[in-house]
């Protein structure tokens, strides 16, 4: 993308919540023109990423992209998909991380261990199981029903 192109979209997004008809409305608090502000990015993300998928569909049912989770490239897989005067698309496929089944494993040592050291097994599995943070999930939304 041209650097004029990009500096369009660029003020293009930037007014998005500030101008055109949606800027924040007039308020006395000072907090609440940044909670509109998130939720105007909320918005805009969810907006995105429907855009995104629809664009995805498109180029999928044009045959020029594929769908990856049903049809796995290998990793490390390098390609150029389309190119044009106006745009390319291409591939990268990097290394999967790996993860541990904890139950399978457990499942798995049962299977050595006799009987009696079951429960044993229970309590170590307990004592080494450490809790992940806490998910945050922030969501703002505009209060609807102002005057336009």
């Amino acid at each position: 993308m041209t650097a004029k192109r990009l500096n369009a979209l660029s003020n293009a997004l930037s007014k998005i919540g500030k101008t055109n008809g949606t800027a924040c409305p007039e308020t006395i608090s000072n907090v609440g023109p940044a909670v509109y502000e998130l939720a105007i990015c909320q918005q805009l993300k969810k907006m995105i990423e429907a855009r995104t998928d629809a664009a995805i569909k498109v180029l999928i049912d044009m045959r020029v992209m594929f769908d990856h989770k049903l049809f796995p490239v290998e990793p490390k897989y390098n390609a150029t998909l389309f190119t044009s005067d106006v745009a390319s698309l291409f591939l990268t496929t990097r290394t999967p991380s790996t993860r541990f089944d904890n139950a399978l494993f457990v499942a798995k040592v049962r299977l050595l261990l006799p009987a009696s050291k079951h429960d044993a097994l229970t309590a170590l599995v307990s004592e080494c199981t450490k809790v992940n943070a806490v998910p945050h999930v922030f969501t703002a939304s505009i209060v609807t029903g102002e005057q336009e």
